[in-house]
């Protein structure tokens, strides 16, 4: 019995430093990548991954939604282009703070919104397919309900190499 343990407590130091040894070889192999869209691969096909460089989530007045030009209501989502299109949403999504800078010439604000019943959300990643962006959003509905609003969550992504922005089903085609 206690030659088997020896035997058994010997082979887990030599697993454990084999997983480290192998973790740093994933981690050293993608240093090296210098684009800001990072390549995964998932079943023999690409995906890729945009960095999110900032991002927010509030409520934004169900009232105010004609006031958004960008919004398109099938997808329940868009995209910001330009610097006073922002101003005018952040000034209604975060009354009597300061719209923060984004440089629009390298990047785009993407955004989603709510469907009717409330939750809580944020952006957690954006795919780049073709040069189509879809923004996958999470969040929880344990939030409390903000009766007139819809959850918005808005991240800021590279414009480069994006022409179309999908949310849902639709495809927003970026200008």
């Amino acid at each position: 019995m206690f030659k088997r343990c020896t035997k058994l407590s010997l082979k887990f130091p030599i697993l454990f430093w084999a997983l480290i040894f192998l973790g740093t070889l994933t981690f050293s192999s993608e240093a090296g990548v210098k684009s800001p869209v990072k390549n995964v691969s998932s079943v023999g096909e690409k995906q890729n991954y945009l960095p999110i460089l900032n991002r927010w989530s509030g409520d934004y007045p169900i009232a105010q939604l004609d006031r958004l030009k960008e919004w398109h209501a099938q997808a329940h989502g868009g995209y910001i282009r330009d610097e006073a299109a922002f101003a005018s949403f952040w000034e209604v999504f975060k009354k009597g703070t300061v719209a923060p800078r984004v440089d629009f010439s390298k990047n785009l604000v993407v955004f989603v919104m709510g469907d009717g019943s409330y939750k809580q959300m944020f952006i957690a990643k954006v795919t780049l397919k073709d040069n189509v962006a879809e923004m996958v959003a999470d969040g929880n509905t344990s939030g409390p309900s903000r009766e007139g609003s819809l959850a918005a969550a808005l991240a800021v992504i590279p414009r480069a190499g994006v022409k179309f922005v999908r949310e849902g089903k639709e495809q927003i085609a970026v200008e």
